[in-house]
């Protein structure tokens, strides 16, 4: 439902905002280097260079190329993406939704193949299924609730109740599920 779907678009944004606040203290808090990296310490030097140089918007970006640029062998990258309980794949399909949704917010006059294209996708019907995995709509429908937060008259009045509260209820819920868990991860 259109409600839903609303409901959702501010979760994804929300949680996005949480995510790049926690990233930016990471990397503003010291990390003392020992005589060896730990493959936390690749781990983060390899996701620096991917998120940095923009790497993951290239539709032929794989663990190859990241090789040929840092030097790493694949067995020492594989481990590093290991001890993150992420594989080099999930890493860079999350990185392209991301920028999916920056895109849709940011430039919402966008088509969703454009997006797509520009996120780092070859295919619309990957990027579909990608996006409708992590965010649970389709990106026509993110697409859509974009365009209805931009028309005027969008908002219900507030009333005593209805899904305006519930939305506020819902992301003030998630603001303190994610807050935890930022503070979890510290």
């Amino acid at each position: 439902s259109i409600r839903r779907n609303h409901i959702i678009v501010e979760e994804v944004n929300e949680a996005m905002k949480y995510t790049k606040q926690l990233e930016a203290h990471q990397q503003e808090t010291p990390n003392p280097t020992p005589e060896k990296p730990s493959e936390s310490d690749i781990f983060q030097q390899l996701s620096n260079i991917i998120v940095q140089e923009q790497l993951f918007l290239d539709p032929d970006f794989d663990r190859q190329k990241l090789i040929d640029r840092t030097g790493y062998n694949k067995n020492l990258i594989a481990a590093a993406f290991k001890e993150e309980n992420m594989s080099f794949d999930v890493f860079i399909r999350n990185l392209r939704l991301e920028h999916a949704v920056l895109l849709f917010n940011k430039q919402p006059e966008l088509t969703v193949k454009q997006v797509c294209f520009a996120s780092g996708y070859t295919r619309t019907d990957s990027f579909t299924r990608a996006f409708k995995a992590k965010y649970g709509m389709t990106p026509t429908e993110f697409h859509q609730v974009i365009h209805a937060h931009l028309l005027p008259n969008f908002a219900e009045k507030p009333t005593t109740g209805g899904w305006l509260s519930v939305t506020r209820t819902l992301l003030l819920v998630t603001s303190r599920a994610i807050t935890l868990f930022i503070l979890h991860l510290l």
